[in-house]
């Protein structure tokens, strides 16, 4: 079972918040490679974070992968929207995950 873990992106006015994303269910609009795409499926533990300011984590569990209104990212790879079901703020414990890719996505096997 693989575990995604998708980095909020920073406060700025034209993103889309980390209390948004935790209220709503939805990650929307994060860039997979295919290779990203076919390790996860529905049933797999996501983490989102925020690591601008305070430092924040929520958990959950995939419901469902679906591709994003927002078409495809300037480095050609596609959007998707992740759908999250029993999203849920946890305490945030030392960063563990490392470095992210520029898209925010990572996978963990």
């Amino acid at each position: 079972m693989a575990r995604l873990v998708l980095l909020a992106p920073k406060r700025r006015a034209d993103a889309t918040t980390f209390e948004y994303m935790v209220q709503a269910g939805v990650c929307d609009g994060y860039a997979f490679t295919k290779a990203q795409l076919a390790q996860v499926k529905v049933g797999d533990q996501v983490a989102l974070l925020r690591r601008d300011g305070d430092r924040r984590r929520a958990d959950g569990m995939i419901a469902a992968i679906v591709p994003s209104q927002q078409g495809r990212a300037k480095n050609g790879l596609t959007r998707f929207d992740v759908k999250i079901k029993g999203f849920a703020e946890v305490p945030s414990a030392p960063d563990t995950f490392g470095k992210f890719p520029r898209t925010g996505v990572k996978v963990l096997s």
